[in-house]
């Protein structure tokens, strides 16, 4: 996948905070990501360009950590 399922991603956290519990969002991701293997799936290039990798095992975290920078419903 490429970087607009990033973007939608992200928006779809963004969504979810303000829909009430229990709610469902589908998000569909048309992209492939054969365009970007030169930058995005390149580690040189995500290091030149000052991206840090977050491990599998702590992406919960991470998704959390930028989920409680929104305001609160």
């Amino acid at each position: 996948m490429g970087s607009s399922t990033g973007a939608i991603v992200s928006a779809g956290l963004h969504l979810a905070q303000q829909m009430p519990p229990g709610s469902r969002i589908a998000m569909i991701n048309p992209d492939r990501g054969d365009r970007y293997l030169e930058t995005i799936y390149d580690l040189d290039w995500l290091q030149d360009n000052g991206f840090t990798l977050i491990p599998a095992e702590h992406m919960d975290v991470a998704i959390e950590q930028l989920c409680s920078c929104e305001s609160p419903r």
